[in-house]
């Protein structure tokens, strides 16, 4: 093969010609491959995955497996448009308040009472304000998640297509979160507008 900038005959494989330093072939088809292998890599963790292995987890942590599937899956959300990320303190707020509202629901009331000087009222209010700290911001995490995924879906199909079939139901994204947007991201997979196979 010869380089087609100069015409020189270029070495088996070379990514650029020893004599100019224009690409070759070999470049452009290695870049492609590279380009897979990122996106590849950046979506391994979107995958087809077991609603009721997920259900259960879910329900038997109350709740934090969602927090951890968000955490989890940031990176490869993110890579679905890299023009908006979701911003990794948003998701780690979800997961340590999630975490925290798990910690009061486990400790010893008395022990609350006694570690903040709390009355049994103070703790309950706690219990209470925790548990609305850390329902607002799952809920946040999840519509950002789900507008994701719609915004994604919209570059393979028509905006109102895509609206209406990936994740559309705003009841069932703030009920459910994670498990919604799993089920979300194994329809997409079924449907191949999601692939990170490739």
């Amino acid at each position: 093969m010869n380089c087609k900038h100069c015409g020189a005959p270029l070495p088996t494989g070379a990514l650029s010609c020893p004599y100019c330093t224009a690409s070759t072939p070999y470049a452009e088809k290695n870049l492609e491959e590279l380009t897979r292998q990122r996106k590849k890599a950046s979506l391994g963790t979107l995958k087809n995955a077991s609603l009721g292995l997920a259900t259960l987890l879910y329900f038997f942590t109350f709740g934090f497996y969602g927090s951890l599937w968000y955490l989890l899956r940031l990176r490869s959300f993110n890579a679905l448009d890299p023009k908006v990320t979701f911003p990794f303190p948003a998701v780690l707020a979800n997961f340590l308040v999630t975490l925290c509202f798990l910690a009061f629901l486990m400790i010893d009331n008395s022990i609350l009472q006694a570690t903040f000087g709390l009355t049994a009222d103070g703790v309950s209010d706690l219990m209470g304000w925790s548990m609305l700290l850390a329902m607002g911001v799952a809920t946040y995490v999840a519509f950002a998640f789900r507008r994701i995924l719609q915004n994604y879906a919209a570059k393979h199909l028509e905006r109102s297509v895509a609206v209406q079939t990936i994740a559309p139901s705003g009841v069932m994204t703030f009920l459910f979160g994670a498990l919604y947007l799993q089920a979300t991201v194994n329809r997409m997979i079924a449907m191949e507008l999601l692939n990170p196979q490739l």
